[in-house]
């Protein structure tokens, strides 16, 4: 009898204990943080908040447009004998090469841009803005025409500090990739003005 109360105790005791062993389970982090690893350098930064301030706050946007300053994002303006302007859809990338528009498409996707444009040097660059298709034209003709001409670009995301704002531009008339270095940067009023030869793709961007 002695035995079979000892028992009857022991398997209580054991019963009392296992809920004990379930609440002692440690429980899972819900803070574990995943990084997309494309090195940061396109439109997207998975920062965690406590990383994304100051310049890099900039990145934290999802891609923005550029606009002519004073206009609509579909606008138009006149400069002297230039209209200028840009043009969205299939009319965009009408007549570019290949490898062109898919650098374009690339770059709106948010990949790098060290990744997404081979023939220039990129690296540590990020895009502030979409690749837009910018046209210049004889305002008399409307005919597409070639000369230097000043433009005001209206940049949403633009910040103070950012190092080295440029203008990505490809160049309708030469195929080439470049940098164009700003007349003047403005974070105050978002306006990055910049001198273009012709009609072509831009992106604003900065180097991180």
């Amino acid at each position: 009898m002695k035995k079979r109360w000892l028992g009857i105790l022991l398997t209580a005791a054991l019963v009392a204990a296992q809920p004990a062993g379930v609440f002692a389970a440690p429980s899972p982090n819900t803070n574990i943080n995943f990084d997309g690893g494309d090195g940061g350098d396109g439109y997207y930064d998975d920062s965690s908040t406590s990383r994304t301030t100051g310049t890099s706050a900039a990145a934290a946007s999802a891609a923005q447009d550029i606009t002519l300053e004073g206009t609509s994002t579909a606008g138009m303006t006149t400069i002297g004998d230039t209209k200028v302007g840009f043009v969205d859809g299939d009319a965009a990338t009408a007549g570019l090469p290949s490898q062109t528009v898919e650098a374009i498409k690339a770059i709106n996707a948010g990949t790098a841009l060290s990744e997404a444009v081979k023939d220039a040097n990129l690296s540590g660059y990020a895009a502030l803005t979409s690749v837009r298709a910018f046209v210049m034209k004889d305002a008399a003709t409307n005919q597409e025409k070639t000369g230097s001409t000043t433009v005001s670009l209206y940049v949403p995301n633009l910040l103070q500090n950012l190092k080295n704002v440029q203008v990505l531009f490809y160049d309708n008339h030469t195929g080439i990739w470049s940098l164009i270095n700003p007349v003047n940067v403005d974070a105050s009023k978002k306006t990055v003005t910049v001198v273009v030869n012709g009609s072509g793709s831009m992106s604003v961007v900065y180097q991180r």
